[in-house]
């Protein structure tokens, strides 16, 4: 009661309640309307690097060879098992050999006669060539004798020889006459007994061998100071015909060597015939192991022991797990952002907690059109390097990921921003207040971040959520 008073007897007082008490009703208005208003999350419009993330599914791929035999033949034994590994050369079957062995037996006998054959050719030849030889050497040392004797008859005696030939006659003549006295002495020695037969004979035929020799010297004196006789030229002669004659034969020796050696020849040709049908023999009975040709794993065998094989019919399947590659299809709008050499990842369930990289090595220009839960899609297909090949299996299924900076400063906004309206690309950009529908033209998005071409700037804010129901031109609270 008496603060009724007090406030009618204090005009100002009244004043000022009444005052407060409007404003108060006032506000209590406006936030009655403010909060009756529809409430929006908002993200501000920025300029940044678009990163566009993408997945793609994706196998594991090897190198894979179906290995057959080079020879027909029937399999004699399996040397690995489905599963096995194997290095290359490591022999993976054998068939039968036999007549491919005995081939070969009868290559190497033929082709040791034949060795044994030249050997003894060639060592006849040396034989033969030393013996020519030696005959040709003497035939030439008696022509060139015989010349010189034809040349001696046809000039005559020297001056000298004559010389030295009534040298010889004077002291043959002189020894004659010498052993001539010792002969008397000694006769008349043995006729007094001085001297015992013995004596006397040993005279007799000192003189005798004396007298002869002067006689012959006599003679040889004689014939040279006569001169050669025709006689003598013609038998000169006829002996240097006769020493051409043998010199000639001996040449003709080499003229049988050259046979020999055309002999030889052609058993050289026949060693190297056999040679190489040895080494042939040696491809052919090995052409009946078959052997990796590379390391690996065994994937199949498709041949059983004893069964008949031909030239190209598959007997394993070889997988190379250190040649291992990733084929992936990736949606062709995503796969215009790949170049080769660039870097990815994929996951696979059968790797639990393993994220591998790998290098794309190859995109296929081709689109192809494959269906996806009943949607038709263009792919392209992608090859890519793992970076190891621990535990990577050919025929793996993984998920392929691929990230790639596509803009440096694309002006951004969220992907949950962005929608369709009739045929526009929208958003509700909030200006004082009020979302506006604002058509843009969207570039390429992530997902989570959407690249504006035209439409907005940067700073402006758009509407990421509780934009259902919102008009054109709605005032909005954040």
């Amino acid at each position: 009661m008496a603060n009724r008073v007090a406030v009618k007897q204090n005009p100002a007082l009244r004043n000022r309640l009444l005052i407060g008490s409007g404003l108060l009703i006032i506000t209590t208005l406006i936030l009655g309307w403010y909060f009756r208003l529809p409430r929006v999350h908002t993200a501000r419009v920025v300029r940044g690097p678009l990163v566009v993330t993408f997945t793609a599914p994706g196998f594991l791929e090897g190198k894979r060879s179906r290995i057959s035999s080079e020879v027909p033949g029937r399999i004699e034994s399996l040397a690995v098992k489905e599963g096995d590994r194997v290095i290359k050369g490591q022999e993976l079957a054998a068939l039968d050999a036999r007549e491919a062995r005995s081939r070969l037996d009868a290559e190497a006998a033929n082709l040791t006669a034949a060795r044994a054959h030249l050997a003894e050719a060639e060592t006849s030849y040396r034989l033969e060539e030393r013996r020519i030889e030696e005959l040709i050497r003497q035939a030439e040392a008696q022509v060139k004798s015989a010349r010189a004797e034809l040349d001696r008859v046809r000039k005559g005696p020297r001056e000298e020889e004559i010389r030295q030939a009534t040298l010889l006659t004077h002291q043959r003549k002189t020894m004659e006459e010498q052993t001539e006295k010792d002969l008397n002495r000694a006769r008349e020695l043995f006729r007094r007994g001085a001297l015992p037969r013995q004596g006397l004979e040993q005279a007799e035929q000192a003189f005798s061998l004396a007298r002869d020799q002067w006689r012959q010297a006599g003679e040889q004196e004689r014939m040279l100071r006569k001169g050669s006789l025709p006689e003598e030229i013609q038998i000169a002669r006829q002996n240097l015909y006769s020493t051409e004659a043998e010199y000639r034969l001996a040449l003709d020796g080499r003229r049988r060597l050259s046979a020999l050696k055309h002999q030889i020849t052609g058993l050289e040709a026949r060693e190297d015939q056999g040679g190489a049908f040895l080494t042939a023999g040696k491809v052919r009975l090995e052409s009946h192991i078959i052997r990796a040709p590379f390391s690996g794993w065994v994937a199949r065998v498709y041949g059983e022991t004893g069964e008949m094989v031909a030239p190209g019919q598959p007997v394993f399947a070889l997988l190379d797990d250190r040649e291992i590659w990733v084929t992936g299809e990736v949606d062709h709008e995503d796969a215009g952002l790949l170049r080769p050499g660039q870097t990815m990842a994929f996951t696979s369930e059968a790797l639990p907690g393993q994220e591998i990289e790998a290098r794309i090595l190859r995109i296929s220009p081709e689109i192809e059109e494959k269906m996806e839960a009943a949607v038709k899609v263009k792919v392209r297909r992608i090859k890519l390097a793992p970076n190891t090949s621990k535990g990577l299996v050919p025929g793996m299924e993984v998920d392929i990921q691929g990230r790639v900076q596509v803009r440096d400063r694309a002006l951004l906004v969220p992907s949950d921003a962005c929608f369709r309206s009739g045929n526009r690309d929208v958003v509700l950009a909030v200006r004082s207040g009020k979302a506006y529908i604002t058509e843009i033209t969207p570039g390429r998005t992530n997902f989570l971040q959407t690249e504006v071409v035209r439409g907005l700037k940067e700073g402006e804010e758009v509407v990421v959520r509780n934009r259902e129901g919102l008009k054109d031109g709605a005032r909005v609270r954040k």
